[in-house]
């Protein structure tokens, strides 16, 4: 009774259900970003810490603006944009392709990638601050919606289900991406690319935050 009693507070539930759906769609498809980028364009594991040194340069630059964001609109309502704006992030999956691309670099000289690196890091530089923004406007939302009587136990609770939910994403993604190579997909996107896993895990995983966490949020 005593676990049960903070999810009769309507704020407090949606929010739990509203995150672990959130947490559910970006463990499927983010576990599996590098798997891809290695196992289709054999990226070294150098290129692909470039997208983790993107990923947090768009969260320290984010961060900057994210909170008086939060008071300006509310912490909700910047929620929704963001849960809104950032599964977008799925649409450069579908332009990658295995061409080279060449920089010349100040002290280094020229330095070859491919183009499928490239496009997804400077995606990254935009889309991940967002997703860091979500977690932001969750634990202020947390703070505000969590009952008074019992509040560490409410938020275990709250910690507890999004736990769960967000285990499951990775489960879900696994099992498409074993398929995938099971049955490959013979449909071609543009370079020549494959339609694959990747892409179908992140078009899910706009569908399900759109179709569902935004609304519960």
């Amino acid at each position: 009774a005593r676990i049960a009693a903070p999810l009769r507070h309507h704020n407090f539930r949606n929010l739990a259900i509203s995150m672990g759906i959130w947490l559910f769609a970006c463990s499927m498809a983010g576990t599996f970003n590098a798997v891809y980028l290695k196992r289709v364009f054999d990226v070294s594991y150098s290129g692909l810490s470039l997208m983790t040194i993107c990923g947090s340069l768009s969260t320290i630059v984010t961060s900057l603006f994210v909170g008086y964001l939060i008071e300006r609109i509310g912490a909700r309502t910047f929620a929704v944009i963001l849960m809104c704006l950032a599964p977008l992030f799925f649409v450069p999956w579908f332009f990658v392709t295995g061409a080279a691309v060449h920089f010349n670099l100040p002290f280094h000289g020229p330095v070859r990638m491919v183009q499928a690196l490239v496009l997804m890091c400077a995606a990254t530089l935009v889309f991940s601050g967002m997703y860091a923004a979500v977690g932001v406007c969750h634990l202020s939302l947390l703070s505000a919606f969590a009952p008074r009587r019992e509040r560490t136990l409410a938020m275990a609770v709250h910690w507890c289900l999004v736990g769960l939910c967000t285990a499951g994403g990775p489960l879900l993604g696994g099992a498409i991406v074993d398929l995938f190579a099971q049955r490959p997909s013979t449909f071609k996107l543009m370079g020549d690319t494959r339609f694959d896993f990747i892409q179908l895990l992140h078009l899910l995983h706009a569908l399900i935050i759109w179709c569902l966490a935004v609304p519960f949020m």
